[in-house]
């Protein structure tokens, strides 16, 4: 993944700084569709951790989006976010998705970061580990389910952290979450 050897310790602990300042790192959450259900009819869900950064400035999106492909080898996607005020500037923003994308730019980033999004990138980047130990960014197809410990990070994320910062939970998802996780509680 990416070139980690052409970033200096300055530009990493830089990038960890903004991304904690105007970044996020989190978990979307999403439900499968009827043709991806189990086999025993139980509703499905998929996770897909993701590290956003959003700022108007044109030129640190730029050196965040190439700083993110010299570590991941991977092209973050941009958009452009239109201001809802007149006259108002417009903001940019970049989205970083997958796995393995997201396990290497945490391992970079995490003995950078010291803030509240430290301890969520812990967790993400132990969820984004076990996956790919487990052979889901290999490419494999169907469905692997997820562990034990993938489901109590999962549980954890979404319980603690989809509604900070007025963010809306999907109780569909809570529903799911609550069917998977009913036997953790008991360990």
């Amino acid at each position: 993944m990416g070139n980690q050897l052409e970033i200096a310790e300055t530009e990493k602990a830089w990038l960890a700084g903004v991304i904690e300042g105007d970044g996020s790192i989190g978990m979307g959450f999403y439900q499968q569709q009827h043709r991806q259900m189990k086999k025993n009819g139980q509703r499905s869900f998929a996770c897909k951790p993701t590290i956003m950064f959003s700022n108007q400035d044109i030129k640190l999106i730029e050196r965040v989006a190439h700083l993110l492909e010299l570590i991941t080898g991977k092209v973050p996607r941009m958009r452009d976010e239109i201001s809802n005020y007149p006259g108002g500037r417009s903001t940019m923003s970049l989205t970083l998705v997958g796995i393995k994308a997201v396990e290497v730019t945490l391992r970079t980033l995490i003995p950078y970061l010291v803030g509240d999004k430290l301890s969520k990138a812990r967790l993400i980047h132990r969820f984004a580990e076990s996956r790919i130990a487990r052979g889901v960014s290999k490419g494999f197809s169907g469905y692997t389910p997820y562990n034990d410990e993938e489901l109590s990070i999962v549980r954890y994320l979404y319980e603690h952290t989809s509604s900070r910062k007025g963010g809306r939970r999907n109780p569909v998802i809570g529903e799911i979450l609550r069917d998977y996780t009913q036997d953790l509680s008991a360990n």
